[in-house]
């Protein structure tokens, strides 16, 4: 890695990081995978010949794979320009933040894929320009249109399954945290020897508060999630009674969180997102 720094350890819940540093460069990496040290000199490199998932103007993510680091997934914040920098200079990098949620979730027994490295290219030495993540890849998730009709078609498969989402969103809200865009396409699934297995993706959108969460803001993960169910439902022409699977997941929450949810609220925030999508 052609950088001139100084080194130093950082603890977490799940493991340990070496922090490397230069003038416009900042690495954080997984002590666990230190051969993707000298990968990271030119992080988009790495994007050339890999499997792209998806390219927008803000995100740029791939399923890489090379002879020194195996499979991991790589995401690339792009910069937002000079202002949006000046104006969250005092902001925490979005990959920084994944960093600290994904660990806290994992040492609670959530499953999130690991953090292996995280790349802060700054300019000016201190305006964050772009950013970039790098995390175990998932193999074999269910795509949602395969899982869906799964659920709707064995009730006691979608009682598995949503008992492990709510497992996983329990110990997010009781950190103080929401996920912020917790639709089932970040919520990953996949069969393993031990059983169904659920996790969860894509950490971008989590939002960090200073007091516990309110049964109002718990509540709009909730409504994401049920939504985004009656949406690939709906996708694939399968009738459903929304108001049954709203009911068949909030009760168990409640159950779990031990807070009393406005069904009201709720049923307006899943109708929110559905006609947001329709649009």
């Amino acid at each position: 890695m052609n950088i001139k720094s100084t080194s130093s350890h950082h603890g977490s819940n799940s493991g340990d990081y070496l922090s490397f540093r230069s003038d416009k460069l900042s690495v954080l990496i997984n002590t666990g995978r230190l051969e993707l040290r000298a990968l990271l000199d030119s992080p988009d490199r790495l994007f050339e010949g890999a499997l792209i998932l998806k390219d927008s103007r803000s995100v740029k993510a791939a399923r890489v794979e090379t002879a020194e680091a195996g499979v991991f997934f790589l995401k690339r914040y792009n910069s937002k320009g000079f202002f949006y920098a000046l104006r969250h200079i005092l902001s925490k990098p979005r990959p920084a933040k994944v960093l600290r949620v994904s660990n806290l979730l994992r040492s609670a027994g959530v499953k999130t894929p690991q953090v292996l490295a995280a790349v802060f290219k700054y300019r000016y030495h201190l305006l964050l320009n772009t950013s970039y993540l790098i995390t175990d890849y998932v193999e074999n998730i269910i795509p949602p249109n395969t899982l869906i009709p799964g659920l709707l078609e064995n009730k006691s498969y979608f009682t598995e399954y949503r008992n492990q989402v709510i497992f996983c969103l329990n110990h997010l809200h009781e950190n103080c945290t929401t996920h912020g865009d917790l639709k089932i396409h970040n919520i990953y699934s996949r069969d393993t020897a031990a059983g169904l297995e659920v996790g969860l993706l894509d950490l971008d959108s989590v939002e960090c508060y200073k007091s516990p969460l309110t049964a109002k803001t718990r509540a709009k993960d909730l409504a994401r999630f049920v939504a985004s169910i009656i949406q690939v439902a709906d996708s694939n022409h399968i009738a459903i009674d929304q108001l049954q699977i709203s009911e068949f997941i909030i009760t168990e929450y409640e159950r779990v969180s031990g807070f009393s949810l406005d069904r009201e609220y709720i049923g307006r925030r899943i109708k929110h997102h559905i006609c947001r999508k329709r649009k």
